[in-house]
């Protein structure tokens, strides 16, 4: 008898709570969505713009650095950037989602 009761008390505690976590869940995902296109342009331009300063090299100083692996540093040094300001989303995310920050 007491199993009905309880199914009963957890379906209107469900339906109360329902609207608010659905609220927050597209909000968090529209949000999302927008850092990761403004991140993407972000990262694009600092590349684009590193690209265009070692083209103004000349020829054999710019394979001379390529030789030396800076191709390679470059990418780990944006690859560092991008994880390090994705990592602050999360922490803020679940600051804003969750009402508290997550260490």
């Amino acid at each position: 008898m007491a199993l009905p009761v309880a199914l009963g008390a957890f379906a209107s505690g469900l339906a109360l709570l329902l609207p608010w976590l659905i609220t927050r869940l597209l909000l968090a995902l529209g949000l999302g969505y927008f850092i990761y296109q403004g991140m993407d342009i972000l990262m694009g331009n600092i590349e684009s713009q590193i690209i265009s300063y070692f083209g103004q090299l000349p020829a054999d100083i710019y394979n001379i650095i390529l030789m030396c692996g800076a191709g390679e540093a470059i990418t780990i040094l944006l690859s560092a950037l991008s994880t390090k300001i994705l990592l602050m989303g999360f922490q803020g995310g679940s600051k804003a989602m969750l009402g508290y920050k997550v260490t």
